[in-house]
């Protein structure tokens, strides 16, 4: 039998009160008060939230940067990088005469999996690393990802997480985009990492699992704008973790867009009962970009008692959909 996989830490820099209306949460995060001026002069912010994000699984997972660990590895959801550095690096090649007179030290931070690699640099941790895209949702994508290599023995633990920055570019192509969808331009700055390995794994170190996955998965709707996908997505992870519905204590919702927050609700409706009624993370932090489902967790796990069920749910605009299921340790 495959043995449960569970999250055992979360560290967490984001909004930890509600974002008002019509703002970005931009987080009192700087980069050498926090990381020190060694090794930052030119990081970027997200790779840098990346770092300070997953500090504090460290200790209780048992890692120091004087040792090299071959069997932790780092997983990183994002949806493009830092599209600040993206913009200001290509901004070089085009105000200068030569646009080999840019500076190369900037390049690597325009590369999508540059947090993830340089994290994996930062605490010498030598497992796999790897960076996941897929827009709001990269972080269950990297949750997920995880989840598949842990149950194969890819790796005896990794830290995934989601990671969002705030930059006055990023606020641009935030605001327009909310302006298409018809919604208000309300974003939150984030950073969110879990540690993921075995039960046998976090029992043998002496550390309680904070919840257990008991199903995570993320599928693409080509019909965006109907609920059928999204409710028999949650039934297959219902059944496969052999959950019924009136079992489930919990549910959060995305709701970042109002078209796919009606069809989230349906979904919920249609597999857990009319008088379902979900969390919506939106309406407390915005929309938390590549981290948003993360703040949805965050939201579930502080909602479950100990034992509790809990079921996150995600419609993207563009198609994407996922459910994931929770047990609240300890049992």
């Amino acid at each position: 039998m495959t043995d449960a996989i569970v999250i055992s830490g979360l560290s967490h820099i984001g909004p930890d009160t509600p974002t008002p209306p019509a703002t970005f949460s931009r987080l009192s995060f700087e980069t050498r008060e926090t990381l020190g001026k060694k090794g930052t002069r030119n990081m970027d912010r997200l790779t840098a939230l990346a770092i300070g994000g997953m500090a504090d699984l460290m200790p209780t997972m048992g890692i120091d940067r004087e040792t090299p660990r071959d069997d932790v590895g780092i997983v990183v959801g994002t949806a493009q990088g830092s599209i600040d550095s993206i913009v200001r690096f290509t901004y070089e090649t085009l105000a200068y005469d030569r646009p080999d007179f840019v500076n190369p030290a900037l390049f690597p931070n325009t590369v999508m999996n540059c947090a993830a690699g340089q994290a994996a640099i930062w605490y010498r941790l030598r497992g796999p690393n790897t960076t996941i895209s897929c827009h709001e949702m990269s972080f269950l994508a990297a949750l997920e990802y995880s989840h598949i290599q842990l149950r194969r023995g890819g790796a005896q633990m990794l830290l995934a997480g989601g990671v969002e920055e705030h930059s006055e570019v990023g606020e641009a192509a935030a605001t327009l985009i909310a302006g298409q969808a018809g919604t208000e331009p309300r974003f939150a700055e984030c950073s969110t990492f879990v540690a993921l390995e075995t039960a046998a794994q976090a029992q043998a170190q002496g550390r309680t699992a904070l919840a257990e996955v008991l199903g995570v998965r993320i599928a693409f709707d080509p019909d965006a704008g109907s609920a059928d996908a999204l409710t028999d997505l949650i039934a297959e992870v219902l059944d496969g973790a052999g959950v019924t519905a009136d079992a489930v204590d919990a549910s959060v919702m995305s709701a970042c867009w109002p078209d796919q927050r009606a069809l989230e609700r349906e979904a919920i409706a249609r597999t857990l009962g009319p008088d379902a009624a979900p969390m919506a993370t939106f309406d407390v932090y915005g929309n938390g970009g590549s981290g948003h489902n993360a703040l949805q967790l965050r939201q579930l796990l502080a909602a479950l008692s100990s034992g509790g069920i809990g079921l996150l749910v995600a419609q993207e605009r563009h198609g994407n959909i996922a459910a994931l299921l929770i047990r609240k340790g300890p049992k």
